[in-house]
């Protein structure tokens, strides 16, 4: 039986990461370096030193990833200033939904304390957050399980009774590890029926989606997607069940 939600935030909770993306993508043209999709991947949902070094092992220390962040940081904060923070459709009726079936919710985001307290407030979620871990209150940042079993602890529900929802490679890889049950923010239709997502193909190396008893299977795997609306219709058993946006 699933007590718990445990949210990743940029991605999940927020369409924050297209913006990052393109913030990401304007530090590399002003600094004159190569940024590619699979780099984006690895350093998504992960931590400042783990992200540091990968910049090292990349780069060279030809470019720091504190020179590239801080053009990326100023075009998100720009975005954010003149546009708010970008919700994903169906957020607070989600987590209306989920106080009102008393199944608690905590973030668990690599965003630093300062910053996710500053989008929770500004969007009016914090009211529905019952604990929450960020990057800088943990040691090992994702794939590393930690931020997962820390905010499960926080929330004094076992882990294996907490559903994850990330978006990120890196996201799943702790959630799998932490033993909690993980479900993912890609988008997956299928006829507009009801489905249930258990894990995901890229780290289970299964495709499990049942729909009213009847299974549909993704012949490949969605890695990249931002396009969902969370929508749960109801939680029982260890499964998570959501319409697709």
């Amino acid at each position: 039986m699933i007590k718990a939600v445990l949210f990743d935030m940029d991605g999940i909770l927020f369409d924050t990461e297209i913006v990052m993306k393109e913030g990401w993508l304007k530090a590399a043209r002003e600094l004159n370096f190569t940024l590619t999709e699979e780099h984006l991947s690895q350093m998504r949902g992960s931590a400042l030193p783990r992200s540091r070094k990968l910049f090292e092992e990349w780069f060279h220390g030809k470019v720091t990833y504190d020179e590239g962040r801080a053009i990326r940081s100023a075009y998100l904060n720009d975005y954010i200033q003149r546009n708010g923070v970008p919700e994903k459709p169906g957020l607070h009726e989600f987590l209306s939904w989920l106080k009102e079936h008393s199944i608690k919710v905590a973030v668990a985001t690599s965003t630093t304390r300062r910053v996710a307290e500053g989008y929770w407030k500004q969007s009016g979620i914090d009211q529905y957050i019952d604990a929450s871990v960020c990057g800088d209150e943990v040691v090992n940042s994702k794939p590393a399980p930690e931020i997962f079993l820390k905010a499960a602890s926080l929330l004094q529900v076992p882990i294996a009774e907490c559903m994850v929802a990330e978006d990120s490679i890196n996201g799943l890889k702790a959630a799998r590890a932490s033993g909690a049950v993980s479900a993912d923010g890609y988008p997956v239709r299928a006829d507009a029926e009801l489905r249930c997502i258990l894990q995901h193909p890229a780290i289970s190396g299964e495709t499990v989606f049942q729909t009213d008893g009847k299974c549909v299977f993704r012949q490949q795997p969605i890695i990249h997607g931002n396009d969902f609306a969370w929508r749960i219709q109801c939680i029982a058993a260890g499964q998570l069940f959501v319409t697709g946006g």
